[in-house]
Protein backbone atom coordinates (compact mmCIF):
# COMPACT_ATOMS: atom_id res chain seq x y z
CA UNK A 1 0.00 0.00 0.00
CA UNK A 2 1.43 3.82 -1.02
CA UNK A 3 0.42 6.76 -0.03
CA UNK A 4 2.34 9.79 -0.85
CA UNK A 5 5.60 9.33 1.39
CA UNK A 6 4.29 6.47 3.17
CA UNK A 7 4.88 3.13 2.86
CA UNK A 8 3.28 0.05 5.07
CA UNK A 9 4.53 -3.23 5.47
CA UNK A 10 2.47 -5.75 7.19
CA UNK A 11 3.69 -8.84 8.45
CA UNK A 12 2.02 -11.89 9.88
CA UNK A 13 3.60 -14.57 12.51
CA UNK A 14 1.69 -17.65 12.26
CA UNK A 15 3.73 -19.04 15.63
CA UNK A 16 2.68 -16.11 18.12
CA UNK A 17 -0.48 -15.04 16.49
CA UNK A 18 0.86 -11.40 16.05
CA UNK A 19 0.33 -9.44 13.21
CA UNK A 20 2.82 -6.28 12.71
CA UNK A 21 1.45 -3.29 10.85
CA UNK A 22 4.55 -0.99 10.25
CA UNK A 23 4.34 2.73 8.91
CA UNK A 24 7.92 3.01 6.85
CA UNK A 25 9.84 5.70 4.57
CA UNK A 26 10.61 3.50 1.99
CA UNK A 27 14.26 4.26 2.08
CA UNK A 28 14.49 2.44 6.00
CA UNK A 29 12.42 -0.30 4.23
CA UNK A 30 15.18 -1.29 1.69
CA UNK A 31 17.47 -0.87 5.06
CA UNK A 32 19.40 2.20 3.72
CA UNK A 33 19.09 4.49 6.99
CA UNK A 34 18.98 8.01 5.51
CA UNK A 35 18.51 11.22 7.47
CA UNK A 36 15.32 13.62 6.60
CA UNK A 37 15.07 17.17 7.16
CA UNK A 38 11.08 18.02 7.00
CA UNK A 39 9.77 21.43 7.33
CA UNK A 40 9.39 23.00 10.13
CA UNK A 41 5.56 22.84 10.53
CA UNK A 42 5.79 19.31 9.74
CA UNK A 43 7.60 18.65 13.41
CA UNK A 44 6.36 18.62 17.32
CA UNK A 45 8.68 19.03 20.12
CA UNK A 46 6.88 16.12 22.39
CA UNK A 47 7.84 13.73 25.46
CA UNK A 48 7.93 9.76 24.24
CA UNK A 49 6.27 7.90 26.89
CA UNK A 50 9.24 5.82 27.83
CA UNK A 51 11.77 9.11 27.88
CA UNK A 52 11.68 12.29 29.80
CA UNK A 53 13.37 15.14 27.63
CA UNK A 54 11.41 16.50 24.71
CA UNK A 55 12.46 15.18 21.11
CA UNK A 56 11.15 16.41 17.61
CA UNK A 57 8.76 14.52 15.92
CA UNK A 58 7.67 13.87 12.27
CA UNK A 59 3.92 14.60 12.39
CA UNK A 60 1.84 11.75 10.38
CA UNK A 61 -0.48 13.38 8.09
CA UNK A 62 -4.32 13.06 8.79
CA UNK A 63 -4.60 10.45 5.39
CA UNK A 64 -1.78 8.27 6.85
CA UNK A 65 -3.56 8.25 10.15
CA UNK A 66 -7.16 7.23 8.16
CA UNK A 67 -5.26 4.45 6.29
CA UNK A 68 -4.00 2.65 9.66
CA UNK A 69 -7.40 2.95 10.74
CA UNK A 70 -9.31 1.73 8.01
CA UNK A 71 -6.85 -1.41 7.73
CA UNK A 72 -6.56 -2.12 11.35
CA UNK A 73 -10.80 -2.21 11.21
CA UNK A 74 -10.84 -4.31 8.40
CA UNK A 75 -7.89 -6.45 10.26
CA UNK A 76 -10.92 -6.77 13.21
CA UNK A 77 -13.37 -8.19 11.18
CA UNK A 78 -11.63 -11.11 10.35
CA UNK A 79 -9.74 -11.95 13.50
CA UNK A 80 -10.81 -11.57 17.28
CA UNK A 81 -7.40 -8.92 17.67
CA UNK A 82 -8.12 -7.56 21.24
CA UNK A 83 -4.98 -5.43 22.37
CA UNK A 84 -3.27 -2.73 19.69
CA UNK A 85 0.21 -2.05 20.74
CA UNK A 86 3.19 0.42 19.69
CA UNK A 87 6.98 -1.43 19.44
CA UNK A 88 7.51 1.27 21.91
CA UNK A 89 5.43 -0.61 24.42
CA UNK A 90 6.44 -4.34 23.48
CA UNK A 91 9.86 -3.38 23.71
CA UNK A 92 10.31 -0.44 25.79
CA UNK A 93 13.78 1.13 25.97
CA UNK A 94 14.62 -0.47 22.57
CA UNK A 95 12.06 0.54 19.99
CA UNK A 96 10.92 4.21 19.85
CA UNK A 97 8.36 3.84 17.42
CA UNK A 98 5.25 5.03 16.89
CA UNK A 99 6.16 7.75 19.17
CA UNK A 100 4.60 10.75 20.63
CA UNK A 101 3.26 12.36 17.10
CA UNK A 102 1.52 9.27 16.59
CA UNK A 103 -2.25 9.14 18.06
CA UNK A 104 -1.84 5.61 19.20
CA UNK A 105 -3.91 5.94 22.18
CA UNK A 106 -6.77 7.64 20.49
CA UNK A 107 -6.66 5.10 17.49
CA UNK A 108 -6.63 2.05 19.96
CA UNK A 109 -9.62 3.59 22.15
CA UNK A 110 -12.00 4.11 18.92
CA UNK A 111 -10.76 0.78 17.11
CA UNK A 112 -11.29 -1.41 20.13
CA UNK A 113 -13.65 0.36 23.23
CA UNK A 114 -16.79 -0.28 21.31
CA UNK A 115 -15.51 -3.73 20.91
CA UNK A 116 -14.41 -3.81 25.06
CA UNK A 117 -18.37 -2.86 25.79
CA UNK A 118 -19.67 -5.94 24.07
CA UNK A 119 -16.74 -8.03 24.46
CA UNK A 120 -14.83 -7.15 27.87
CA UNK A 121 -15.94 -7.19 31.75
CA UNK A 122 -16.74 -3.95 33.26
CA UNK A 123 -14.02 -2.71 35.48
CA UNK A 124 -16.20 -1.74 38.52
CA UNK A 125 -14.78 0.76 41.19
CA UNK A 126 -12.75 -0.98 44.12
CA UNK A 127 -12.20 -4.40 42.08
CA UNK A 128 -8.75 -5.72 42.31
CA UNK A 129 -7.35 -6.07 38.67
CA UNK A 130 -4.07 -7.89 37.64
CA UNK A 131 -1.66 -5.68 34.96
CA UNK A 132 -1.41 -7.68 31.37
CA UNK A 133 1.04 -6.26 30.04
CA UNK A 134 5.28 -6.32 31.20
CA UNK A 135 5.50 -2.89 31.73
CA UNK A 136 2.44 0.04 32.77
CA UNK A 137 3.58 3.40 33.06
CA UNK A 138 1.72 4.84 36.44
CA UNK A 139 1.07 8.30 36.15
CA UNK A 140 0.05 11.44 38.42
CA UNK A 141 -3.34 12.40 35.84
CA UNK A 142 -4.82 10.63 33.28
CA UNK A 143 -3.03 11.46 30.61
CA UNK A 144 -0.14 10.01 28.40
CA UNK A 145 2.12 12.93 28.65
CA UNK A 146 1.05 13.20 32.66
CA UNK A 147 4.11 12.90 35.02
CA UNK A 148 5.23 9.10 35.72
CA UNK A 149 4.76 8.68 39.43
CA UNK A 150 7.04 5.79 39.61
CA UNK A 151 8.86 2.68 37.75
CA UNK A 152 6.58 0.76 35.52
CA UNK A 153 3.73 -1.49 37.28
CA UNK A 154 5.33 -5.53 36.26
CA UNK A 155 3.11 -8.05 34.39
CA UNK A 156 1.11 -9.85 36.81
CA UNK A 157 0.96 -7.29 39.53
CA UNK A 158 -2.00 -6.56 41.79
CA UNK A 159 -3.50 -3.11 41.58
CA UNK A 160 -7.16 -1.83 43.28
CA UNK A 161 -9.36 0.42 40.99
CA UNK A 162 -10.14 2.98 42.98
CA UNK A 163 -11.78 5.41 39.90
CA UNK A 164 -12.48 4.94 36.15
CA UNK A 165 -12.18 8.23 33.72
CA UNK A 166 -11.92 8.08 29.78
CA UNK A 167 -10.29 4.82 29.23
CA UNK A 168 -8.12 5.26 32.41
CA UNK A 169 -7.92 3.74 35.89
CA UNK A 170 -6.61 5.66 38.90
CA UNK A 171 -5.35 2.45 41.31
CA UNK A 172 -3.43 1.55 44.27
CA UNK A 173 -0.43 -0.46 44.92
CA UNK A 174 1.09 0.79 47.73
CA UNK A 175 0.95 3.94 45.47
CA UNK A 176 -1.10 5.24 43.67
CA UNK A 177 -1.67 7.20 40.27
CA UNK A 178 -3.28 6.30 36.72
CA UNK A 179 -3.27 3.82 34.12
CA UNK A 180 -4.24 3.02 31.18
CA UNK A 181 -7.34 0.74 32.02
CA UNK A 182 -7.14 -1.56 28.68
CA UNK A 183 -3.92 -3.14 30.12
CA UNK A 184 -5.79 -4.53 33.33
CA UNK A 185 -7.99 -7.45 33.80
Amino acid sequence: MHTNNMRLLIIWSWKTLALGLFHVLWAIACGILIYIFWPVDEVVQAVHRNEFTPKFWHEYSEEQIHIIEEICAELMKHYPIKFILGHEEISPGRKIDPGPAFPLDKLRSRLLDSRRDADGPEIITGQELTVMVNELNIRALPDLNAEKVARPLAKGQKVTVLEKKEGWARVTTGITGWVAERYLK
